[in-house]
């Protein structure tokens, strides 16, 4: 597959693309300034890769609410699983927050896909894209402070 001889990428740790208010909520609302903020920097810049710490986003918001059109968008939000309650220290327990994204858009000429294959309680996701003469892994992570050192040992 011919592919990009480069590729522009951008991290950004946005603490949240919901209102810290809202985040124990069910459907909470985004915070529409870092949105609008966020997707100027996308028209702006175009940049042909974008990862993501500290999304706080859930199931119910849709990555198009984020992300323009033109975005193949890879998510992995904060779970039960990624962050489980941790008897030894419940006031500790988030169960809101964390997540993570990368998104490339989609008018490259490679072809994407989620690699998840991972086995631990923190917010791990990788993406492989092919591209012209190789593949590249990019990955993400986040792990909340809360979480012991024990649960990467089974990674």
């Amino acid at each position: 597959i011919p592919g990009p001889r480069s590729l522009s990428v951008v991290y950004n740790n946005v603490r949240g693309f919901v209102h810290t208010a809202n985040l124990g909520q069910i459907s909470p609302d985004l915070c529409v300034s870092k949105v609008l903020e966020f997707q100027d920097f996308l028209y702006s810049h175009s940049p042909d890769l974008v990862i993501i710490n500290e999304t706080w986003l859930k199931s119910n918001i849709n990555s198009n609410e984020i992300f323009p059109h033109g975005y193949k968008v890879f998510r992995l939000d904060r779970s039960a699983a990624t962050h489980p309650f941790d008897p030894e220290l419940p006031k500790k327990f988030r169960a809101n927050g964390g997540g993570v994204l990368i998104a490339h858009r989609d008018d490259l000429a490679l072809s994407s896909y989620k690699f998840d294959r991972f086995s631990t309680q923190a917010e791990i996701l990788s993406i492989i894209i092919n591209g012209r003469d190789l593949s590249l892994c990019f990955s993400t992570f986040y792990r909340v402070g809360t979480l012991s050192y024990d649960n990467l040992s089974n990674f």
